[in-house]
């Protein structure tokens, strides 16, 4: 998961150094690359237990925390594939589907995971 968020964060590093002449590529790299997962990380582990809690409260169903991060780990591999948007023309294109196979994929994890379910 850590992997993903990092490649993310290398992916947005390599785009801004191609799109702007004059920066601090050190900050920009400690910002992005570093900060971002970091904080992209703890972000996604709020996430997983926010759906824990949201399933064994809201819907009453048993969920396993630990299957359900292991299951959206996997689910959270498509952000990986934001290393890509160093490809100017592609950039927009490649986010959207790493984000909408993310969510897709969360929606499975989630569901296989859990007994809850589906609306």
């Amino acid at each position: 998961m850590f992997g993903s968020s990092l490649l993310a964060g290398f992916g947005s590093w390599f785009w801004a150094l191609q799109t702007s002449g004059s920066i601090d590529r050190t900050d920009i790299f400690v910002r992005s690359t570093l900060l971002g997962s970091v904080l992209q990380t703890a972000v996604w582990f709020f996430w997983v237990y926010a759906v824990h809690w949201l399933i064994a409260h809201l819907y009453k169903a048993k969920a396993d925390l630990s299957e359900l991060m292991r299951t959206m780990g996997f689910a959270f591999a498509p952000v990986s594939l934001t290393v890509l948007i160093v490809i100017a023309g592609l950039a927009v294109p490649i986010g959207i589907f790493a984000f909408g196979a993310t969510i897709l994929l969360s929606s499975v994890a989630v569901q296989t995971s859990s007994d809850a379910e589906p609306p």
